[in-house]
């Protein structure tokens, strides 16, 4: 069952999701080094990058296990007929 639930949410998830957030990851990696520079926010700063690569390596993880989804349904579909 939750594994139904897991492949039903991510599934229905569009490919260009993950490449957004992949590059988002990378925008939000290097904007830290800004953000470093702002006393208030230089404590969080370590954490928001290792979110951000987190995020980056998600990202093209399920860009690439989405683009191969993507071939795989294409040859069942070709075979189903």
């Amino acid at each position: 069952m939750f594994n139904w639930i897991i492949q039903h949410f991510i599934g229905n998830i569009p490919a260009i999701f993950w490449a957004m957030l992949a590059g988002a990851g990378v925008g939000v990696h290097f904007l830290t080094v800004f953000l470093a520079r702002i006393p208030q926010v230089k404590p969080y700063a370590i954490f928001i990058r290792i979110i951000s690569m987190v995020a980056t390596w998600v990202g093209v993880f399920m860009f690439g296990s989405a683009g191969v989804t993507a071939i795989w349904q294409e040859q069942l579909k070709l075979a189903e007929q």
